[in-house]
């Protein structure tokens, strides 16, 4: 009986102590919550045909405006240095440039004299470019023209034309609000804006002037060097490949 009845004590300390040991364990993970149907990422939508023309053609046209525009830049530059093809109508703006370079203030028609500059030059591009588009520009109009008697062709010409009057208007009224806003500047700078600005602006042009001078003197300080240093190097070298060493030492002391 009594065997019976420490079995029964020793079977009952350990089912107390499997169960400690299965309440121990560590819990497994939670499961992460899948991601709802209505969160999915955002995809960019492909843009249509006429956005991407009108991208390319304005890239195009900004591109070659850059392009454009720095190859008329160096061409008056060196015509007015006198290293490039001679181009007619650039002499004023050369002088307004010169006496700019000195510190001092351009002419009065210094707007007026580059338009006329780029204007010539740009002419000159034109001329230079129009015997090569004038048969693709004929070709293209032809075109146009037989599309244009078409139903669907007549549609686009007009949509065209609307839009060509359109760019036209706003651009003329750019035109027009900057011609009036730059009125309204100078006849307040005459009025007031001289008065209350006048000696500052003075000031800073001057300040500017001065600066620019010194940074002008040190360049041409720094090109005299350069060139002399050469002109002696071209002579050392001269001399060494017809004397030698010693003739080329000479002419370190001249």
């Amino acid at each position: 009986m009594a065997k019976k009845d420490a079995k029964q004590q020793r079977e009952t300390v350990n089912a107390a102590s499997h169960k400690n040991n299965h309440s121990q364990q560590p819990k497994s993970q939670k499961k992460e919550p899948h991601p709802k149907k209505n969160e999915q990422k955002k995809t960019e939508q492909p843009r249509g045909f006429f956005r991407k023309l009108f991208g390319f053609v304005w890239s195009c046209v900004f591109y070659l405006t850059i392009v454009v525009a720095t190859s008329s830049t160096v061409a008056i530059a060196l015509d007015c240095k006198g290293l490039g093809s001679p181009i007619p109508g650039t002499a004023p703006l050369c002088k307004d440039l010169t006496l700019m370079a000195t510190g001092n203030k351009p002419s009065a028609a210094f707007v007026k004299n580059t338009r006329a500059a780029y204007g010539s030059v740009l002419q000159g591009y034109h001329n230079q470019v129009k015997p090569h588009v004038a048969p693709v520009q004929a070709a293209v109009s032809k075109k146009w023209k037989q599309f244009a008697k078409s139903d669907v062709g007549g549609k686009v010409e007009k949509i065209a034309m609307n839009i060509h009057a359109w760019i036209v208007d706003k651009w003329v009224k750019i035109q027009r609000f900057v011609q009036q806003t730059w009125n309204n500047v100078a006849a307040w700078w005459k009025k007031n804006g001289q008065k209350q600005f006048g000696p500052a602006l003075e000031g800073f042009v001057l300040g500017v002037k001065m600066v620019f001078q010194v940074v002008a003197d040190a360049l041409r300080s720094v090109g005299a060097l350069l060139v002399h240093f050469f002109a002696r190097a071209k002579t050392f070298f001269v001399a060494f490949a017809d004397g030698g060493f010693n003739a080329a030492m000479n002419t370190l002391n001249h």
